[in-house]
């Protein structure tokens, strides 16, 4: 119940006065995550939850994981969901949701909720764009890109640190059928995404804007999904502090 009455009260302050984000060391994140995923962003979609809000479900094609397991054999698809989004009636903005380009190779830290949905951990800050400098990968973080004590980690010294932490590899997730479709599909989002790009500046250019519609009075309950996020890393960090 403290636990409850203390999330509401920074839910409150957060509200009041914006979401601020402080780099921790990423092994921090790992700690506190549910899974770990890695892959190529293919798209994304807003849908619409039970209690009303709005959340971004967001596609990637898996390349690695750890702690999550595939619905099937066949299925080489994550759906990752951050609070917020935008219908032709309505716009739910939450700061700090990364943004990616389709084809992107991304990794992401996940929590995995009652409501049975992997969603990004922490927003933001749970989420890595994966660029290849020479013959290497590095992580390079959707809030702080230029910090190097969550930012520019080497792909290999991550996977090794997952696997020290949570006792578990990065698996690689490979199909035959996979590498056969993956190009194929691939190219038809990148398609679909110009086609919904073009039909969206001719229906600018008719005069067929959308309006959105934001409800300030209402408190999203999203912000209750980043605190808690929150508080899995302050308990992961006073932990390593009470073991040195």
């Amino acid at each position: 119940m403290r636990l409850f009455y203390l999330s509401l009260t920074i839910l409150v302050i957060s509200g009041a006065y914006g979401t601020t984000f402080k780099p921790v060391p990423y092994e921090h994140l790992i700690r506190s995550a549910d899974a770990i995923v890695s892959g190529i962003y293919l798209d994304k979609k807003t849908i619409e939850l039970d209690n009303g809000q709005l959340a971004t479900q967001m596609s990637v094609k898996l390349e690695q994981s750890s702690g999550f397991a595939p619905l099937g054999a066949d299925s080489r698809e994550v759906l990752i969901h951050y609070p917020g989004g935008e219908t032709h009636k309505s716009a739910q903005h939450v700061e700090g949701v990364p943004h990616f380009q389709i084809g992107e190779r991304v990794l992401i830290t996940l929590r995995e909720l009652e409501d049975g949905r992997m969603w990004g951990q922490s927003l933001g800050l749970g989420s890595y764009k994966i660029v290849k400098i020479g013959e290497e990968n590095f992580l390079i973080n959707s809030i702080f890109p230029k910090n190097s004590l969550i930012s520019g980690v080497n792909l290999k010294k991550f996977n090794e640190k997952v696997y020290q932490i949570k006792s578990e590899k990065m698996k690689m997730v490979h199909s035959d059928k996979y590498s056969r479709n993956f190009k194929k599909e691939y190219f038809q989002s990148v398609k679909q995404s110009k086609q919904k790009v073009i039909r969206s500046i001719a229906s600018s250019s008719l005069g067929g804007n959308l309006k959105k519609v934001e409800d300030h009075e209402k408190r999203s309950p999203f912000w209750l999904i980043f605190l808690l996020s929150l508080m899995g890393l302050i308990t992961s960090i006073v932990a390593v502090k009470r073991k040195s």
